[in-house]
């Protein structure tokens, strides 16, 4: 993992909108390390929300920010709809608890 995700700067204070202007802290974030590329965290959901149209992650482990990570992968090919950023490849990821700042679940290419 690169210095900076190491010693924490990452660390972002992420909301979610619901809606008319109002907003929630989110519990986790997934933050991926790509060479050469500024990526912002995203939120790790465990469950699905909204009547499961949006699909959840599953519990914060390393196995499941390893198949998040392909799929991750596998959307920036011809076809996916990450396709427009180009071949990628995730040197590493982490699962962060915003409130606490403790990592999860790490992930590393090596």
């Amino acid at each position: 993992m690169d210095a900076a995700a190491q010693s924490g700067d990452q660390d972002q204070s992420v909301t979610r909108t619901l809606g008319t202007g109002r907003s929630t802290a989110i519990k986790y974030t997934v933050q991926i390390v790509v060479p050469g590329t500024h990526n912002t965290a995203s939120e790790w959901r465990p469950r699905s929300r909204l009547n499961g149209n949006v699909p959840g992650h599953g519990a914060p482990t390393a196995e499941n920010l390893a198949k998040y990570v392909r799929g991750f992968e596998e959307s920036t090919l011809a076809g996916g709809c990450n396709a427009h950023v180009g071949a990628t490849k995730v040197a590493s990821a982490r699962i962060v608890n915003q409130e606490t700042k403790q990592v999860l679940a790490t992930y590393s290419a090596s």
